[in-house]
């Protein structure tokens, strides 16, 4: 069961601009970290994510 607490994570945010103004973002980090720190297992997310990759199921 997650913790619901803080966590801490490194990230990387790609922005596209267009015309002056942002017209995209991308948000990157590490989901091993994050599940480890939330106490989420990777393996779950991962089925969670990619059913069809992992057997799991989308819910």
């Amino acid at each position: 069961m997650p913790s619901l607490s803080h966590f801490d994570r490194e990230r990387f945010i790609q922005l596209t601009f267009k015309s002056d103004l942002i017209a995209g973002e991308r948000f990157f980090f590490d989901m091993a970290t994050l599940c480890a720190q939330s106490g989420v297992s990777t393996d779950e997310v991962r089925r969670a994510l990619f059913p069809a990759r992992t057997g799991g199921d989308a819910t």
